[in-house]
């Protein structure tokens, strides 16, 4: 199902619904009738050509706050206007708040993607009726893998999703074992490096905690978080070194 870029659902479900049907984000403008920048977007930014082609790869909500007070409130909506994108299951992807103009809103949204079926795979796992601990690690797992190419600000909300499956994991499963929590922290650590974050790896796992305390059973993984953050510092010896040291597949969970 397609959707006209000027026709604005004002149904959060069913802006929902049509995000999940047609693998996108949804755009959300909070906005109300006596709001003066309200209007001036309506009238300079949404109706720039530019602008109406790039929003056909979103769904398009106008929230109005005053209508849908508790909703913006959920959201953390302090003023407006305010333009968020979120995907189907309401979560924030990114948010702009400042700067609604034409160009700035041009290249907010060019740096989000127009299709998020896969994501929304990967997500599903996590919220389909009972999911369980394994549901869980896949999808932390593969929204992880989408990292290393993804851009800002969509990264960071991929981050966002696969630590949150990891997080679950070490508070909700009471029969995780030692090993199973130092393989989340791994995990965990190695999004800190797809971020660019990569000495806080060689610092934590080199410097501070040493090689000598990981569990046999995360070593692969603890060398392949090792080469991924000093390729980031482009310290190739080093790089080699961890690279070498790996033998297995890394990932092999995500196969089974």
């Amino acid at each position: 199902m397609s959707l006209s870029a000027q026709n604005w659902c004002t149904s959060p479900e069913k802006a929902k619904q049509l995000a999940q049907a047609n693998n996108k984000l949804i755009m959300v403008d909070f906005w109300a009738h006596w709001c003066g920048p309200c209007k001036k977007l309506d009238s300079e930014v949404w109706s720039d050509p530019a602008v109406q082609k790039a929003m056909q790869g979103f769904i398009p909500l106008k929230i109005d706050v005053d209508q849908n007070r508790n909703l913006a409130l959920s959201y953390g909506v302090t003023g407006i206007p305010a333009v968020y994108f979120i995907d189907c299951y309401g979560q924030v992807v990114h948010k702009i708040t400042s700067s609604l103009t034409t160009n700035s809103l041009l290249k907010e949204m060019n740096h989000l993607p127009a299709e998020v079926g896969t994501v929304y795979e990967e997500l599903h796992l996590i919220k389909q009726e009972a999911p369980d601990e394994k549901d869980y690690l896949k999808a932390g797992l593969l929204l992880q893998q989408n990292l290393s190419g993804a851009d800002q600000p969509f990264k960071k909300y991929l981050k966002q999703e696969s630590d949150r499956c990891f997080k679950h994991i070490l508070k909700k499963d009471p029969h995780i074992a030692e090993e199973g929590i130092e393989q989340m922290e791994l995990y965990l650590l190695l999004n800190e490096v797809w971020m660019g974050r990569s000495k806080k790896a060689i610092k934590q796992l080199v410097n501070k905690k040493g090689l000598d305390t990981i569990g046999e059973m995360n070593k692969n993984l603890a060398f392949y978080i090792l080469a991924q953050a000093y390729d980031d510092q482009k310290m190739t010896e080093e790089c080699a070194k961890y690279e070498g040291l790996i033998s297995g597949d890394v990932f092999q969970l995500l196969n089974k």
